[in-house]
């Protein structure tokens, strides 16, 4: 008797598995814990037994006999994370992206037709701008109080992605099903995304819509950014992919493990990359756009107890 209102890039994969793990909605197929799940089965496999249903259509009596469990994210770490995985790789080009360069007074020709070159700035803005219109907003950036509204939600148990680890564990032991934590691996995680993100962006190059836009080794260069901007990889380590050309996705996986796995690093220290890269890129952000994040996600800063002032902008 478990409702869980997923937020996009707040550990809805993790959530995910878990139920339909234990609904046992695996299209047909088994496995020995959540985590084996794979991420594509989890997000758009078909549904038997776990229901999915809009927020808005509960009725107060299904929302009051079950135990409600929401994570929120600072939104300006979630910004961020939006951004890289979606207009600094090609994900979102096609789409979102190529909304905010039609807005340019001026563009290149190339950024007319491949709109790859949209900045953080830009992408902010355009978040703010629409801030009068959230059901416009992408589920990846609409602020978590007009996915789930808690005064409305009410949740029971609230994590957040900060302290995830341990927030997760608090609420599968209040479930009783704390037997399922020994099979998730963080490691384990992190090779699962970097494995996700690369096989995904380079079947993207597939699509026409990239012919000419993006070559197999500036891809590689992008994902490398990423990894090194999200803590995985070490800080300037990209000077490795100067000395071979034209990866296959196979041969860049293999360098990115290699180089993933012999990293000295602690968890600790990769936080502390990422926060420094997330605090790098605020810090040339307007004050104007600020201004209208934080006007934008008011509610959840105020819901959720974050700083509405952003890393980089601290006097």
């Amino acid at each position: 008797r478990i409702i869980h209102c997923p937020i996009a890039k707040v550990g809805s994969t993790f959530w995910k598995r878990i139920l339909l793990f234990l609904h046992n909605d695996t299209n047909g197929l088994k496995f020995n814990h959540p985590f084996e799940i794979p991420r594509m089965l989890t997000h758009y496999g078909p549904r038997q037994s776990m229901k999915s249903q809009a927020f808005d259509r509960l009725s107060r009596p299904i929302l009051r006999n079950m135990t409600r469990v929401l994570f929120v994210r600072d939104p300006y770490s979630r910004l961020w994370s939006a951004y890289l995985d979606k207009f600094f790789l090609p994900d979102f080009w096609r789409t979102y992206a190529k909304n905010i360069v039609l807005r340019r007074h001026e563009r290149s020709l190339k950024a007319g037709i491949c709109h790859h070159d949209v900045t953080f700035e830009e992408f902010l803005a355009y978040v703010v701008d629409l801030k009068d219109e959230p059901g416009v907003l992408n589920e990846h950036w609409r602020p978590i109080q007009h996915i789930c509204n808690p005064c409305e939600f009410r949740p029971h148990l609230l994590g957040k992605q900060e302290s995830f680890a341990q927030d997760a564990k608090y609420v599968l032991n209040y479930f009783n099903l704390d037997y399922l934590l020994p099979s998730y691996d963080h490691n384990v995680y992190v090779e699962e995304e970097l494995h996700m993100l690369i096989n995904y962006n380079y079947k993207l190059l597939k699509q026409k819509h990239y012919d000419g836009c993006i070559t197999k080794q500036e891809l590689a260069g992008k994902l490398w950014s990423v990894f090194e901007f999200n803590g995985y990889l070490p800080l300037g380590s990209k000077t490795i992919l100067d000395a071979t050309s034209n990866f296959t996705m196979n041969s860049f996986t293999d360098l990115v493990l290699k180089t993933h796995r012999n990293r000295p690093k602690t968890p600790a220290e990769w936080k502390r990359q990422r926060i420094e890269a997330m605090t790098a890129a605020y810090k040339s952000i307007s004050n104007y756009v600020i201004e209208g994040l934080q006007e934008t996600f008011k509610m959840d800063f105020i819901h959720f107890n974050y700083d509405p002032i952003p890393p980089g902008k601290r006097v």
